[in-house]
Parts: C-alpha cells; structure tokens; sequence
C-alpha cells in the first residue's frame, strides 16, 4: 500500500503541530496513514485496537481521532460513544470498506465525524484532516492549495 503525492509537487497543506490519534488494526494501513500525516509536521500516536486506543485517549490529550470502524477490542462505534458518554470534544474520522446506509446514518448525526469510506485517496484524508484542524479547532490554520493527487489506496 502506498500513497504518494506526484513527484516534485508540493505538499497542499500547512498546518500547525496538532496531536492525532489513529486507530487501525490493519498494520500496513496504520503505518501508512502515518506516513501521509507526519510531513505535514503533525505528531501521530497508532492504536492497533479499541483497547489500546482507550488507553491513549484516557491519557492523552488529542486533537483529532481517526479510527476504523471494524477493530478488535471495541469498533470505532464503540469508541465514538466512549468519547460522547465522557464528554470527550474530539473530531473524529471514521474510515470503513463496511459502510452500511445504517450507520452511514448514525455516524452523520454527529457533527465532528467525518466518513470516510475505504479506499480512499490521500487527499480526501487531508482534506478531512484540514476541515476539523482548520473551522473547528485551529481557525489560524490556513490551507494553501487544495490537494490535487489522485493515487487511491488498495487497502485504505
């Protein structure tokens, strides 16, 4: 799996320093969405399951969250009520090949949850990335270009 932005260009965004954490039980996937974020100067905490992403968000002070729907432990369901039931103001981003027009649903009354279905391209991540950092959070953060790559990732 790799995504890439064309060779030469200039990285879309600049931003500045926000905590993520990502919560992704596929290895490959969770480094690799590392790998897309951490340029941008961004400081990036991986969570191979719910457990564990629990643990981080019980310790840890984030803004934004990126999660799976489907991980072991607890889904990313479980981990959004989790923030909400604890008062947790945190934006998240919810990634699945497993989007049902259910939880579509569910997921989208909430404000701070963005949906992104699987696979997508990197620069629907910034994107998302940038919407919450930048009108939510970070109001002085400005977007210099928009992303033009169009590389998809097989197994995002």
């Amino acid at each position: 799996t790799t995504f890439f932005f064309p060779q030469g260009s200039p990285l879309p965004y600049h931003w500045g320093v926000a905590r993520i954490l990502i919560c992704e039980d596929e290895k490959t996937v969770r480094k690799e969405l590392r790998r897309i974020i951490e340029p941008l100067n961004h400081e990036v905490d991986l969570a191979e399951d719910g457990s564990e992403a629990l643990t981080l968000l019980g310790k840890n002070k984030y803004d934004l969250f990126i999660s799976d729907l489907v991980v072991p432990g607890h889904s990313g369901l479980d981990l959004l009520e989790h923030l909400r039931n604890h008062r947790i103001s945190l934006p998240v981003i919810i990634c699945s090949a497993f989007l049902t027009q259910d939880i579509k649903r569910e997921l989208l009354r909430h404000s701070d949850v963005t949906l992104l279905e699987k696979p997508f391209r990197p620069e629907m991540l910034l994107t998302a990335i940038n919407k919450f950092l930048k009108e939510v959070y970070r109001p002085e953060m400005k977007m210099l270009d928009e992303p033009t790559g169009t590389e998809k990732c097989p197994s995002c």
